[in-house]
């Protein structure tokens, strides 16, 4: 399938059709994780096909691998060497797009697809901001990264699809020049940077694999299906232990062809006499209990696969709706231990995703100013992100810590790092800094206007 478009250069052309191809090739494995995502995706079991629709069994381990992580890669903030991120601007770019906010759902998009987009444009209306920070997920995007650049040479965002499988809206990212095709009009737009404006939100990336995986990986579909299985099995034999099992001997086959005995009376089985049997041996039937069908063997099936899901997710059991029942809480060393995979793994993305989070507000802040990205001053160079610890350190165990390093180290209480180190609420850390400034201004006025003066 070949894409032309009336005004689109060739060399575009070829671009543009490249792009889409690929997207395309990409397309069925993304909204497959997107069922799972969503907890959609029925068992795949033939014999199942008339149970399933009615039961509609399904298990949200996979969101649960996604969330779990997430949330433990939160980014709060930015910081500089030297200055005040507020002095150059950043925190308004940051406040206009919701950044801090909707970076998580990028974040969420980049577990489940591996990959997700952010796009630094000009605010194009009345009401949007000067600078405009967007987010394309791996289903509507997708691009060319070049390992010696270390970037993105194209990027293809597809915002709607026709009839036929054919890209109806769609936005062509290239060095300089942006082409905007949208209700039939396709739109030339030049930009001052001399890089594509996009950067990939990676969740491990390797060699050969710029874009990364999915944390919906090929085996956490199949433990989800085989774990789906097991619900299921258990659904079909719940009737056998919810009433009691019974044999009825002694009855006649008069009784047996008729079954009015079995009025009112639940799992039965009748065994007639033989016709040899004397007529005192039918004069009452004997009703023999059976042992009942046990739900153990499921449960521990679904415990087994659980296992298997934590190995393969680093998410523990407990998580799941599957671990050991404990009275009392873990001790802060044991809960550590339990999560140490899954922190690392939060490390490793923070520590990936936080380089493209970085030049994202770099491009917004030389689109803003109106120069190339390679102009950039040193201190918006210097532009750091800051993220939330994963470990969940408790309030206690951070004041700790602070004390003990503030004891050898005195300039640290003074410091505004300080309040970082306390995992404080962000919105009282903001309180907290305001009023540090306004101390310090305070200081510096008296010292002004009373040099000689001694502070008390």
């Amino acid at each position: 399938m070949t894409l032309r478009v009336s005004g689109l250069p060739d060399a575009e052309t070829g671009v543009l059709n490249g792009l889409v191809d690929q997207l395309k090739a990409k397309q069925p494995r993304n909204e497959l994780r997107d069922l799972y995502m969503d907890a959609k995706k029925s068992p795949d079991m033939a014999r199942w096909a008339s149970t399933v629709p009615t039961l509609g069994a399904v298990l949200g381990w996979p969101a649960k691998a996604v969330e779990t992580l997430a949330r433990r890669c939160r980014l709060v903030g930015f910081t500089m060497d030297g200055v005040d991120p507020a002095d150059f601007g950043i925190d308004t770019l940051l406040d206009e797009n919701e950044y801090i906010r909707e970076s998580r759902q990028g974040n969420v998009s980049s577990l489940v697809h591996a990959v997700s987009f952010e796009v630094t444009t000009k605010g194009s209306g009345p009401d949007e901001p000067e600078v405009l920070i967007t987010r394309v997920d791996g289903r509507h995007g997708t691009g060319t990264w070049s390992a010696r650049r270390r970037r993105l040479v194209d990027f293809l965002s597809v915002s709607s699809w026709d009839d036929e499988g054919k890209p109806k809206d769609w936005a062509l990212y290239l060095p300089g020049v942006t082409w905007v095709y949208a209700n039939g009009t396709l739109d030339r737009q030049a930009q001052v940077l001399s890089r594509v404006p996009v950067e990939p939100i990676v969740y491990k990336p390797r060699l050969g694999r710029p874009f990364g995986s999915s944390r919906i990986s090929r085996p956490v579909m199949f433990l989800t299906q085989s774990a789906v299985r097991v619900v299921l099995r258990s659904e079909a034999t719940a009737q056998l232990y919810s009433a009691p099992g019974l044999i009825a001997l002694g009855l006649s086959t008069e009784q047996m062809e008729s079954g009015s005995w079995l009025a009112g009376i639940g799992n039965v089985v009748g065994i007639p006499d033989s016709d040899e049997a004397s007529e005192a041996s039918l004069a009452r039937a004997q009703i023999v209990a059976i042992q009942q069908a046990s739900q153990a063997p499921h449960v521990d099936q679904l415990r087994a696969w659980a296992q298997l899901f934590s190995g393969e997710t680093s998410i523990p059991t407990s998580s799941l709706g599957l671990g050991v029942d404990q009275a009392n809480p873990t001790s802060p060393e044991g809960y550590a231990a339990s999560r140490e995979d899954l922190i690392a793994e939060a490390e490793d993305a923070c520590e990936e995703w936080g380089g493209a989070r970085r030049r994202v507000v770099q491009m917004a802040w030389a689109l803003r100013e109106g120069v190339d990205v390679s102009d950039l001053p040193l201190e918006v160079r210097s532009l750091r992100p800051q993220w939330r610890d994963p470990r969940y350190v408790s309030a206690s165990a951070a004041a700790d810590a602070f004390s003990k390093l503030a004891a050898v180290m005195p300039q640290l209480a003074q410091s505004d790092a300080a309040l970082d180190m306390l995992g404080l609420d962000e919105a009282l850390v903001a309180r907290l800094r305001a009023d540090l400034r306004r101390q310090r201004a305070r200081a510096t006025l008296a010292s002004l206007v009373a040099p000689d003066a001694v502070a008390v």
